[in-house]
């Protein structure tokens, strides 16, 4: 006590001043530490349960990240495929449409070729009738005191029968 007596200080002001500034710190503690801590525990868990919250928004919208791009690549090859599948049965279309032009040209040859046997066959009967009229009046011409009705006959007979044996010209490629 000397030491505070040598400073200048009294003892008893001091030891009042020390009692005084513990029951201060005591008062502090109890009244404004505590729930000043109680509040920095809350706000601290606030943040930590904000943190926590946001890395989990962070990884659902990672994963919604995700999902979109696999569904828009899904969508991509969707879209591919459905243009491979377009441009297919277009290439099919026009093949079916190919293979219909060529049956009808095929069909519209053979008619034409049938059309042209018919009338080869329709002229060279109406050849054959002229030809034996033709041969008919020249015999008839040449034998006209003659000609009875069997030899008659049997002229147009053996005309007919020459006629006949002649081949007809090779018709022109269609």
């Amino acid at each position: 006590m000397e030491i505070l007596e040598n400073l200048g200080l009294d003892p008893n002001v001091v030891i009042a001043q020390s009692i005084a500034f513990v029951v201060l710190l005591v008062l502090l503690w109890r009244f404004l530490y505590r729930p000043f801590e109680a509040i920095l525990q809350q706000r601290q868990q606030q943040i930590a349960s904000g943190l926590s919250s946001a890395d989990t928004e962070r990884m659902r919208a990672e994963a919604l990240r995700q999902e979109y791009e696999a569904h828009l690549a899904n969508i991509a090859e969707e879209a591919r495929q459905r243009l491979e599948q377009a441009v297919q049965d277009a290439e099919a279309a026009r093949q079916r449409m190919l293979e219909t032009a060529q049956g009808e040209i095929r069909d519209l040859h053979r008619r034409a070729e049938a059309q042209l046997a018919l009338d080869r066959e329709r002229l060279r009967r109406e050849l054959r009738t002229e030809v034996s009229e033709i041969a008919v009046m020249a015999a008839a011409k040449a034998l006209r005191g003659q000609l009875t009705p069997s030899l008659q006959t049997a002229v147009v007979d053996q005309v007919l029968r020459d006629f006949e044996q002649i081949t007809p010209p090779p018709s022109p490629a269609v």
